[in-house]
């Protein structure tokens, strides 16, 4: 009873994760409402290792085996998350924070894989759930490649700063045009217009 409680919470909070991995990822940007999106998913994050370090034992035992796969890539991925939370991610440790993702990748697809297979929705049979498996294989790895498209490619192309390759010729186009009185022009100022007269 207790552990099919368990799982009634397991599955939205990795729903969740999914959801809000797929949107950090893909769209970063210094806004209040990735930051809300960040908290989130490291809240939610850690209440799911909480539950699986307490809980993946007895997890194990009601499994198939591919499910057991699933939750146990899926526990290390979440291990090194919260190790991740404590030290950062400097450049220098990308490797850790890529290897947290393709673990929980990983293990999102296995659970999703052995949920379907359980509601019979991938086919009956061997080579029918093999090619489901496949098919949902290559649905997430569409979802992987689009969002690091979004990333590296779209995400930086619009927000590239481009420096002209040479410098303009004249400085009409500078401040206020040619005419402005802060234009860098040399030109001799009209200093009646600009300072009164002197009454002394």
């Amino acid at each position: 009873m207790q552990i099919d409680f368990v799982k009634r919470w397991l599955s939205p909070i990795l729903v969740a994760l999914t959801v809000t991995a797929v949107y950090l990822y893909g769209y970063p940007s210094a806004t209040i409402s990735y930051f809300v999106v960040d908290l989130f998913h490291v809240a939610i994050g850690i209440v799911l290792t909480i539950l699986l370090l307490f809980y993946v034992i007895r997890l194990l035992r009601h499994e198939s085996p591919l499910a057991r796969l699933g939750w146990i890539s899926l526990a290390v991925g979440a291990l090194l998350g919260i190790v991740l939370i404590k030290i950062g991610t400097p450049l220098r440790l990308k490797p850790w924070l890529y290897t947290h993702i393709a673990l929980c990748v990983l293990g999102t697809l296995f659970l999703a894989a052995s949920w379907l297979f359980s509601k019979g929705w991938l086919g009956d049979g061997i080579i029918r759930r093999g090619l489901g498996f496949a098919a949902l294989t290559l649905l997430m790895a569409g979802i992987a490649a689009g969002t690091w498209w979004t990333r590296e490619v779209a995400w930086k192309n619009a927000n590239r700063i481009s420096n002209p390759l040479m410098p303009p010729d004249t400085m009409d186009s500078e401040g206020d045009g040619p005419q402005g009185s802060s234009s860098p022009a040399p030109r001799k100022p009209n200093m009646a217009a600009t300072f009164p007269p002197s009454t002394s």
